[in-house]
């Protein structure tokens, strides 16, 4: 019985880690499919992304005129930015293609910051022996 108490707050701390991560994730999924008014800026995501829908319609990733169609809407050029990775890489972003390029270029950014956090994260833990709290630690290393 002594230790109910304990539980119960164990258990209420669970629930509220639990429920704050499901708000988050509504919260960017939300974001993520409303961007229509948020434009997002034009770098080098853009070959990638213009890459990867073009092999989702059966076109050639590396062509230089369908580069150019795709994306002259976005970057004003008559030269495309042209994605030199292998073929294979391409695996990896065609799930990028299916959206519009602004909702695309915000999941990569949070896909990519998300990507930072658990790689300092991971390697405080490994590497630093830190009494205090782990996300503490994480959070002080992206602001150094």
């Amino acid at each position: 019985m002594l230790n109910l108490p304990a539980n119960r707050s164990a258990a209420s701390i669970r629930l509220f880690k639990r429920a704050l991560l499901v708000l988050l994730l509504g919260v960017l999924s939300k974001g993520i499919f409303s961007t229509t008014n948020l434009t997002a800026p034009v770098d080098d995501f853009i070959e990638y992304w213009s890459a990867s829908r073009l092999l989702l319609v059966g076109k050639n990733p590396y062509s230089t005129d369908e580069l150019t169609l795709l994306q002259r809407p976005f970057t004003g050029s008559e030269t495309p930015l042209i994605m030199w990775n292998p073929p294979w890489t391409l695996g990896f972003l065609l799930p990028f293609g299916l959206l519009e390029y602004s909702a695309s270029r915000w999941l990569w950014l949070i896909l990519n910051f998300g990507l930072l956090l658990f790689s300092t994260h991971s390697l405080w833990k490994r590497y630093v022996h830190w009494e205090g709290h782990p996300w503490l630690a994480t959070g002080v290393t992206l602001f150094l």
